[in-house]
């Protein structure tokens, strides 16, 4: 129908439908079917359907430029006003579509920055989660070794060792056993209890000695506030660090209470940390130029700062040149005489 009224206001059919009355006919069927479609258009639109405004009205105004163009004579001012009818109808027509397409772009663009940001939130998501699933597979491979060093010193050993020393590794193995259950647990968080120091850590000790790691112990009776989970796993990073990175030389670890927390050092007598790298040792997947022969993932430091946050304690590196390193893991100190559970915090920095 378009087609033919616009070739028709255009005056190009002629006399393609023999006679005059039958061109007025066919004109007038033109502007009947017109006049059913904006009418169609229009009760379908008061319904609810997604037809545009424009639509009936654009027919409407075909219909009575076609009905004009049938009752009055042709080439009359009253028959140009038809075809102005009808070239009005087609320019209405486009501009509406163009005004309906690019709205139909702008919602394109919108969907696809919704469909982005969504990308985006999940490839965040999908991110944090494999970095916390190596977070924690690095922790159980640690704790894994640990026992599979201890269990074989204690087997391959145990004629040569005395009493006090087979007694010692059992006790790391049961422990470290502990801590590997608790790792296995999903979505455990630190908890908040009093522990003595010593109780904590020296099983680490024990263990880390079953690699031939020499560590020399000085603890005292301090009672710490904390996880002691927690605080065994950044020991234990901090001496698998230097056992890996400090070569063979000695690895001193001491505890003392000042202003109302516990400090411990963990020193040892290797190369040292470059200068330059000491700013960005505790961030992740960082691995020092000294380390660069020797495997590993660049997790365990930071590992051990986020761990030491979690607990209300902290973690960071004292003193560090050609003489080896110091780190420093600080803790809040019990004063209770007593040992259990305490409140937790009312907010914890993750």
């Amino acid at each position: 129908l378009g087609a033919l009224s616009f070739f028709d206001s255009r005056g190009l059919l002629g006399g393609a439908l023999g006679t005059e009355w039958a061109w007025v006919a066919a004109r007038a069927l033109a502007a009947l079917a017109w006049g059913a479609g904006a009418g169609m258009a229009e009760l379908r639109r008061r319904t609810g359907e997604a037809v545009p405004a424009w639509v009936p009205v654009v027919f409407g105004v075909l219909a009575a430029g076609q009905l004009e163009r049938a009752v009055l004579p042709v080439g009359g001012i009253a028959a140009l006003g038809g075809s102005a009818l009808l070239v009005a109808a087609f320019v209405l027509a486009a501009t509406a579509s163009l005004g309906d397409l690019r709205w139909i772009l702008r919602s394109q663009d919108r969907l696809s920055m919704s469909l982005r940001f969504d990308l985006n939130s999940l490839r965040r998501q999908m991110e944090a989660e494999r970095a916390s699933l190596e977070d924690h597979l690095h922790d159980l491979r640690n704790a894994v070794a640990a026992l599979r060093s201890a269990d074989t010193t204690l087997r391959r050993y145990a004629s040569r060792l005395d009493e006090a020393s087979r007694n010692k590794l059992a006790d790391a193995l049961t422990t470290e056993l502990g801590r590997l259950q608790v790792l296995i647990e999903p979505a455990r968080s630190a908890s908040r209890v009093e522990f003595p120091i010593e109780e904590a850590i020296a099983p680490v000790v024990t263990v880390e000695r079953s690699y031939g790691a020499v560590i020399h112990l000085d603890l005292g009776k301090l009672v710490g506030l904390g996880d002691p989970a927690s605080l065994a796993q950044v020991l234990q990073n901090l001496l698998e660090n230097a056992r890996r990175y400090a070569g063979e030389s000695p690895v001193e670890v001491s505890a003392r209470e000042r202003a109302g927390r516990v400090e411990i050092r963990v020193k040892d007598h290797g190369p040292g940390i470059p200068e330059h790298e000491r700013a960005a040792i505790f961030s992740r997947g960082i691995r020092g130029s000294s380390g660069e022969e020797t495997s590993g993932t660049g997790l365990g430091l930071f590992i051990a700062a986020r761990l030491m946050i979690e607990m209300g304690g902290s973690l960071r590196l004292e003193e560090a040149g050609p003489a080896g390193s110091c780190f420093l893991v600080e803790l809040p100190v019990a004063h209770r005489s007593g040992l259990g559970a305490v409140e937790p915090p009312t907010a914890s920095v993750s």
